[in-house]
């Protein structure tokens, strides 16, 4: 495997030879001054490239590609088609040729709308053996607006994290947006459009893929299709990029196997978790959780959730003058048993003149029936707001909703318990939304349940129990060392 470059080598090429050019980056290509190995010039170009275009430059990682090498479907068929619809440098070239070059032919088809990246593309594809089994087309234009004329049998692409106002896609891309207004990214409208068209396709999408509502259609999609294989790169993956994001392996083609189980690999952990896809995309919960598990669902179903409203203050001014003002209440006020307690050295009030009416501050200063939550990746405090005090502007502010109950002692006592913090990072994949609770994951936030009986739809849905026979316990991997055996059917 050939060695990582690092900043401090591609800062030396980038001096001498000048490679945020196209014209010099494939002159250096042809001529590899520097006898660097072929991958690691696609690398290079792959870097350079994506500076020259104004985007932060980057290149893929060797163990991404690998890992995605060691997933890629087996296609019987002989002679095969495969689409990059935004190849950039065409990386995923040498991958592809490794895993299919024993077909009788392969017919490779890659898009880019750059013109100078196209041909640092093709200076690349001549670096490659060339077997008369393999043809290679790469096309100047837009995919979105390519009318595809046969199946395509995988299509693979990294689809970009660009996001703009949704007027505008919606002017570039019509047809591909229509009755979808909250779609925001081009990577939504370069996945619905590889639907169509394609048998198998790998994609690396935004992580937030598994949340937001932008790609729900997608989703809905895909749970209803085979999910061979998922790789959580969290912010891996990626050289000089700290994006979250997935790789989805999605089989279009077979008809779907609702015991099919998911293969979900953690760059993060370095482990494999298997779950059931039926699981793993239900709807009982507003997210994908790729992670789900036998302990996730055990205290998924001791809780009522979706029980709270949430809502952050805007604090103008601040002072440490308590007179005629009132206290903010900051994290570091919350001790180590999860309380809220004043520290007089360090406190810090808002004058009541700064107050303006009608605002969440206003609305939610005197009230005692709140609850403030300061959530970080490792722990999750709550404890009641008291009268006459506002949280800052890092905290949340709970609020049951209408016809709740108020929190006991024990359902606070739940809230700030190290199984909740796990349970809550399952929820949110251990992503960066594990940190905080937003408009979505406020939804797994809740208080005891006090019903006896609880829905058994779920489980009688499926033939599967709720037995993941993981190879790791992702609930403990952070922040426990003691396994979690429990394994129970899905009641919830």
């Amino acid at each position: 495997m050939a060695n990582k470059l690092t900043e401090k080598t591609l800062s030396r090429l980038s001096k001498k030879y000048k490679l945020s050019k196209s014209t010099n980056l494939i002159s250096f290509i042809n001529e590899n001054p520097e006898n660097f190995e072929n991958i690691e010039l696609y690398q290079i170009a792959q870097y350079f490239d994506s500076k020259r275009r104004g985007e932060k430059p980057y290149y893929i990682e060797l163990e991404t590609l690998e890992l995605i090498k060691n997933r890629l479907p087996e296609i019987k068929k002989k002679d095969i088609y495969i689409v990059d619809p935004i190849c950039s440098v065409g990386i995923f070239l040498p991958m592809l040729i490794e895993k299919y070059g024993n077909k009788d032919k392969i017919s490779f088809e890659f898009f880019d709308k750059d013109p100078e990246t196209i041909e640092v593309a093709r200076a690349l594809w001549k670096l490659e053996s060339h077997k008369r089994n393999i043809s290679m087309s790469f096309q100047k234009k837009e995919f979105l607006n390519k009318r595809v004329n046969k199946n395509i049998d995988l299509m693979i692409g990294n689809f970009p994290n660009a996001r703009t106002a949704h007027r505008v896609i919606r002017k570039e891309h019509p047809g591909l947006v229509k009755g979808h207004k909250q779609i925001q990214s081009y990577s939504t409208i370069y996945v619905k459009k590889a639907f169509v068209w394609s048998e198998y396709i790998v994609s690396i999408v935004p992580k937030n893929f598994l949340f937001t509502d932008e790609y729900k259609p997608v989703r809905d999609v895909m749970s209803k299709t085979n999910i061979h294989n998922i790789i959580d790169m969290d912010t891996k993956g990626f050289f000089n990029l700290k994006n979250e994001n997935i790789i989805l392996f999605n089989d279009f083609k077979t008809k779907l196997d609702y015991s099919n189980r998911v293969s979900v690999y953690s760059m993060k952990f370095k482990r494999d978790h298997h779950v059931n896809q039926k699981l793993l995309t239900s709807k009982t919960y507003p997210n994908w959780i790729i992670y789900r598990n036998g302990f996730f669902s055990r205290i998924a179903r001791s809780l009522k959730l979706n029980t709270f409203n949430i809502s952050r203050n805007v604090i103008p001014n601040i002072t440490d003058d308590p007179y005629n003002a009132y206290w903010v209440i900051r994290g570091d006020n919350f001790d180590e048993n999860s309380k809220i307690v004043k520290i007089p050295e360090t406190d810090i009030y808002v004058h009541d003149d700064e107050i303006v009416s009608n605002t969440n501050l206003s609305k939610t200063l005197h009230r005692p029936d709140l609850y403030v939550l300061k959530s970080t990746l490792e722990k999750m405090q709550v404890d009641q707001k008291p009268r006459d005090t506002a949280a800052s502007e890092k905290l949340i502010i709970l609020e049951l909703k209408e016809n709740e109950r108020e929190l006991t002692e024990e359902d606070i006592k739940m809230l700030n318990s190290s199984d909740f913090k796990n349970y809550f990072n399952i929820a949110t994949n251990f992503s960066s939304r594990s940190k905080t609770v937003d408009s979505i994951t406020s939804f797994y936030l809740g208080k005891l349940d006090d019903q006896e009986e609880k829905d058994l739809s779920e489980t009688t849905s499926i033939s599967l129990d709720e037995t993941m026979t993981d190879e790791f316990d992702v609930s403990k991997i952070e922040f426990k060392d003691e396994d979690d055996d429990y394994d129970e059917e899905d009641n919830n």
